[in-house]
């Protein structure tokens, strides 16, 4: 048998089959169309015929070489047709998982770690405006670093907060596409050594909450004395506490001890997933009593749906109404209460655990055992005292 030459290929001009040896034939259509196969014999006796491409795109050399491989694999017992439907299935399998659906899988699992329907609605919101345009229907294996700058680019510097959680939500999509197999190498959304190279850099400004001077809190504390409203309650509360909003206003019966006068929040509450402790002043627990008269339901800031606490802007929409000429917002009272703090004795750690603040300094963190409940009780309780009876 002669075997094939590109001269010989390229002067053929008759539809059949030709063979070059060792089970590789060129095939010639009806319409001149030249293609390459091999048969082979799998386990199992069955006889195979595997595509190897179109000539000239696969040359007589490539054939030959292809045809080499495919003779191994079957030798070895594997069965290249089977092999290849597996390939183009997987192909097929990282090909269905776009973005978008990658994110509402992982957005699914991820529910469970979130404290409250607000987060959960930012969290896709967030991607269904900003990414899924641009790349949701793309596979998650396909997305590149040059996607993701597209996603961001057009809010980087003028809604860098925004910005910043887009780019941690493509992020963690992207890890999770990786851990579940749809994606290989490194991940496009990852700032450090990546995108920080490929975006201009975000000039970082420090804002500060609009907080109250401390030496003007009790005047204010008189105003807000002839307002008797949840919402109001809730205020004092929080400034007696110097808690966050979010903490007074889904604070609830059964974390409160009357009788030790103390407050007992959860870690799921917490900002720092921690549990913490508030010693109450005599003036926070006369409040807690009074509440207790007026609310039937688990919380003790019950808002106008019964079952339900205030709304997340019942305290700021108070202040906003009632005292339009207070430059302050309630988690601004943090501050207002950290000024107070610091011009007394106190010791700075108590202090930073008052307003339950993270020890950022590791060694330090671990060996602290002790909340300094004590002496936090009586920070709190001369700060009850000076901003009542000042």
């Amino acid at each position: 048998m002669t075997r094939l030459t590109d001269k010989k290929i390229k002067s053929i001009t008759t539809p059949n089959r030709y063979p070059d040896g060792n089970n590789l034939y060129l095939n010639v259509s009806r319409s001149l169309r030249k293609s390459w196969t091999c048969r082979v014999r799998v386990s199992g006796g069955h006889v195979r015929d595997i595509g190897l491409g179109a000539y000239p795109a696969v040359s007589l050399k490539e054939a030959r070489q292809k045809r080499d491989v495919v003779a191994l694999d079957a030798a070895n017992g594997l069965d290249p047709l089977s092999e290849r439907k597996a390939a183009e299935a997987e192909v097929a399998r990282l090909q269905s998982m776009t973005f978008k659906k990658a994110a509402l899988a992982c957005f699914e699992m991820k529910q469970a770690e979130w404290k409250n329907g607000k987060h959960q609605d930012q969290w896709i919101n967030t991607l269904t405006t900003y990414a899924f345009p641009i790349i949701g229907s793309m596979p998650v294996a396909d997305i590149e670093a040059r996607h993701v700058v597209q996603c961001l680019k057009p809010i980087w510097l003028t809604k860098k907060e925004t910005a910043k959680r887009v780019r941690q939500r493509i992020d963690t999509v992207m890890r999770w596409a990786k851990a579940m197999g749809y994606r290989t190498g490194d991940n496009p959304a990852a700032l450090e050594g990546n995108l920080e190279y490929l975006l201009p850099a975000q000039k970082q400004q420090v804002t500060h909450h609009p907080a109250l001077q401390y030496e003007a809190l009790p005047s204010f504390w008189k105003q807000l004395e002839e307002v008797q409203t949840a919402s109001a309650d809730a205020l004092r509360f929080l400034i007696l506490t110097a808690s966050r909003s979010g903490e007074v206003r889904e604070a609830t019966w059964d974390e409160v001890d009357f009788e030790n006068a103390l407050w007992s929040l959860p870690a799921a509450r917490m900002k720092a997933s921690k549990p913490h402790r508030v010693p109450l002043c005599d003036e926070a627990v006369r409040l807690l009593e009074k509440r207790r008269q007026l609310c039937s339901g688990q919380y003790v800031f019950e808002g106008q749906r019964a079952g339900n606490p205030i709304s997340d802007m019942a305290m700021l929409s108070l202040m906003r109404k009632r005292f339009p000429q207070i430059n302050a917002v309630p988690h601004g009272f943090r501050s207002t209460f950290r000024d107070w703090a610091e011009n007394q004795s106190y010791p700075h750690r108590a202090v930073e655990y008052c307003l339950a603040h993270t020890v950022r300094n590791k060694t330090e963190a671990a060996y602290q055992r002790d909340d300094l409940l004590s002496i936090r009780r009586k920070i709190m309780t001369d700060y009850g005292s000076m901003t009542i009876n000042n």
